[in-house]
């Protein structure tokens, strides 16, 4: 009898930890860089085969323009509706271009007052530079 409540109390434990959330000790979690809308965010350096994680809300419920420009090597973006390695919930992502041409375009229509995060990705296997510019397109 013991050994059956002990167990019980062991799994109801396991799930009140489960339920309560992400800890902000998860390793899982990605750590990324505020940026604001219709802002010009010039010349950002990136190491060779680096990636850099920004973060946004959405302030009206339609897309919006992700403007990775002036590169001086191959990069991508990708959009998120989630900071987690495991279950990122991809939602866009640009790389039409070999070598450094701009990677422009709009995302399906965003949720505003929702926060979405933004990996922008180095390719070349080089170091480089970017500009990056998100568009309301309201």
């Amino acid at each position: 009898m013991k050994r059956v409540i002990i167990g019980v109390s062991v799994l109801l434990l396991a799930l009140l930890i489960s339920c309560k959330g992400p800890s902000t000790n998860d390793p899982d979690l990605i750590t990324t860089i505020p940026i604001n809308l219709n802002t010009q965010y010039s010349n950002i350096s990136i190491t060779a085969s680096g990636t850099h994680y920004y973060n946004f809300s959405a302030n009206n419920n339609d897309p919006h323009t992700v403007s990775l420009t002036n590169l001086s090597s191959d990069m991508s973006w990708t959009l998120f509706t989630n900071p987690s390695y495991s279950n990122p919930g991809v939602i866009g992502f640009k790389n039409d271009s070999l070598g450094n041409g701009d990677e422009i375009d709009s995302t399906p229509s965003l949720t505003d007052g929702v926060t979405y995060y933004l990996a922008i990705e180095e390719l070349g296997d080089v170091p480089g530079t970017y500009d990056l510019y998100i568009l309301d397109d309201d």
